[in-house]
Protein backbone atom coordinates (compact mmCIF):
# COMPACT_ATOMS: atom_id res chain seq x y z
CA UNK A 1 0.00 0.00 0.00
CA UNK A 2 1.63 3.57 -1.15
CA UNK A 3 -0.19 5.65 1.47
CA UNK A 4 -0.60 8.63 -0.92
CA UNK A 5 -3.40 10.14 0.90
CA UNK A 6 -1.68 9.71 4.15
CA UNK A 7 1.35 11.28 3.10
CA UNK A 8 -0.09 14.45 1.91
CA UNK A 9 -2.39 14.69 5.02
CA UNK A 10 1.13 14.42 7.12
CA UNK A 11 2.79 16.90 4.96
CA UNK A 12 -0.79 19.31 5.49
CA UNK A 13 -0.78 18.76 8.98
CA UNK A 14 2.54 19.82 9.82
CA UNK A 15 2.44 22.56 7.35
CA UNK A 16 -0.85 23.77 8.98
CA UNK A 17 -0.08 23.21 12.37
CA UNK A 18 2.88 25.91 12.07
CA UNK A 19 2.05 29.15 13.84
CA UNK A 20 5.32 31.03 12.16
CA UNK A 21 4.79 29.78 8.29
CA UNK A 22 0.98 32.40 8.14
CA UNK A 23 2.86 34.98 9.48
CA UNK A 24 5.52 35.28 6.92
CA UNK A 25 3.57 37.36 4.17
CA UNK A 26 4.89 41.14 3.98
CA UNK A 27 3.05 44.05 4.66
CA UNK A 28 0.96 41.76 7.25
CA UNK A 29 -1.16 39.25 3.87
CA UNK A 30 -1.27 35.94 5.97
CA UNK A 31 0.23 33.55 3.79
CA UNK A 32 -2.36 31.03 2.70
CA UNK A 33 -1.60 26.71 2.45
CA UNK A 34 -3.74 25.10 -0.15
CA UNK A 35 -3.83 21.75 -2.24
CA UNK A 36 -6.37 23.14 -4.83
CA UNK A 37 -6.00 27.27 -5.18
CA UNK A 38 -9.19 28.59 -5.09
CA UNK A 39 -9.44 30.88 -8.80
CA UNK A 40 -8.47 34.65 -7.64
CA UNK A 41 -6.66 33.92 -4.94
CA UNK A 42 -3.85 36.53 -4.31
CA UNK A 43 -0.14 35.14 -3.36
CA UNK A 44 1.41 34.50 -0.76
CA UNK A 45 0.47 31.00 -0.40
CA UNK A 46 1.63 27.66 -0.50
CA UNK A 47 0.36 25.05 -2.44
CA UNK A 48 0.94 21.26 -1.87
CA UNK A 49 1.68 20.30 -5.66
CA UNK A 50 2.48 17.19 -7.53
CA UNK A 51 3.65 13.84 -6.82
CA UNK A 52 5.77 11.27 -8.59
CA UNK A 53 6.15 7.50 -6.88
CA UNK A 54 8.64 5.63 -7.73
CA UNK A 55 8.56 1.73 -7.98
CA UNK A 56 8.75 0.57 -4.61
CA UNK A 57 12.05 -1.60 -3.50
CA UNK A 58 13.48 -3.24 -0.44
CA UNK A 59 16.10 -1.70 1.50
CA UNK A 60 17.27 -4.03 4.00
CA UNK A 61 14.87 -6.88 3.42
CA UNK A 62 11.85 -4.11 4.30
CA UNK A 63 9.51 -3.02 1.73
CA UNK A 64 9.68 0.46 0.92
CA UNK A 65 7.93 3.06 -1.60
CA UNK A 66 9.73 6.75 -2.72
CA UNK A 67 7.28 9.53 -3.36
CA UNK A 68 8.57 12.96 -4.89
CA UNK A 69 6.49 15.75 -3.54
CA UNK A 70 6.57 19.02 -4.77
CA UNK A 71 5.47 22.36 -2.94
CA UNK A 72 4.90 25.60 -4.73
CA UNK A 73 5.03 28.94 -3.09
CA UNK A 74 3.91 32.00 -5.02
CA UNK A 75 4.85 35.60 -4.25
CA UNK A 76 3.65 38.77 -6.19
CA UNK A 77 6.10 40.90 -3.38
CA UNK A 78 8.44 42.65 -5.83
CA UNK A 79 11.90 40.59 -5.63
CA UNK A 80 12.52 37.10 -4.32
CA UNK A 81 12.66 38.19 -0.20
CA UNK A 82 9.49 36.84 0.29
CA UNK A 83 9.28 33.88 -1.84
CA UNK A 84 12.36 32.46 -0.73
CA UNK A 85 11.84 33.43 3.52
CA UNK A 86 8.31 31.43 2.86
CA UNK A 87 10.66 28.67 1.42
CA UNK A 88 13.01 28.61 4.44
CA UNK A 89 10.22 28.19 7.14
CA UNK A 90 8.53 25.36 4.81
CA UNK A 91 11.90 23.71 4.73
CA UNK A 92 12.77 24.26 8.28
CA UNK A 93 9.39 22.09 8.49
CA UNK A 94 9.87 19.58 6.43
CA UNK A 95 13.49 19.31 5.49
CA UNK A 96 15.45 15.67 7.40
CA UNK A 97 12.08 15.00 9.46
CA UNK A 98 9.73 12.41 10.04
CA UNK A 99 6.53 12.74 9.43
CA UNK A 100 3.23 11.73 11.49
CA UNK A 101 2.02 8.44 10.01
CA UNK A 102 0.36 6.17 12.22
CA UNK A 103 3.04 2.61 12.38
CA UNK A 104 4.74 3.79 9.67
CA UNK A 105 8.57 5.66 9.91
CA UNK A 106 8.46 8.47 6.90
CA UNK A 107 11.13 10.46 6.18
CA UNK A 108 11.09 13.48 4.27
CA UNK A 109 14.38 14.75 2.73
CA UNK A 110 14.94 18.13 -0.04
CA UNK A 111 15.60 17.06 -3.32
CA UNK A 112 16.05 20.86 -4.92
CA UNK A 113 14.89 24.04 -4.03
CA UNK A 114 14.31 27.13 -7.16
CA UNK A 115 12.56 30.20 -7.31
CA UNK A 116 11.68 31.12 -10.83
CA UNK A 117 9.90 34.68 -12.20
CA UNK A 118 6.78 33.47 -14.03
CA UNK A 119 7.03 35.21 -17.50
CA UNK A 120 4.15 37.78 -16.57
CA UNK A 121 7.22 39.61 -14.84
CA UNK A 122 5.01 40.33 -11.62
CA UNK A 123 4.90 36.49 -9.78
CA UNK A 124 7.93 34.58 -8.09
CA UNK A 125 7.12 31.03 -7.78
CA UNK A 126 9.38 29.09 -5.59
CA UNK A 127 9.49 24.88 -5.78
CA UNK A 128 10.57 22.70 -3.25
CA UNK A 129 10.94 19.21 -4.35
CA UNK A 130 10.98 16.59 -1.79
CA UNK A 131 11.95 12.62 -1.35
CA UNK A 132 9.99 10.96 1.16
CA UNK A 133 10.49 7.24 2.12
CA UNK A 134 8.09 5.09 3.74
CA UNK A 135 7.61 1.29 4.83
CA UNK A 136 4.71 0.13 2.84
Amino acid sequence: MANYWAVQKAVFQVLSGDTVLPTLGFNGVAVGLYDFVPQNTEPPYVQIGEMISEIPGDYYNQPITNQIWQIHIWSKQPGMSEAKQIMDRVDALLHNVSLPLAGKEITCRRELAQVLRDPDGETQHGILRYRIRSAV
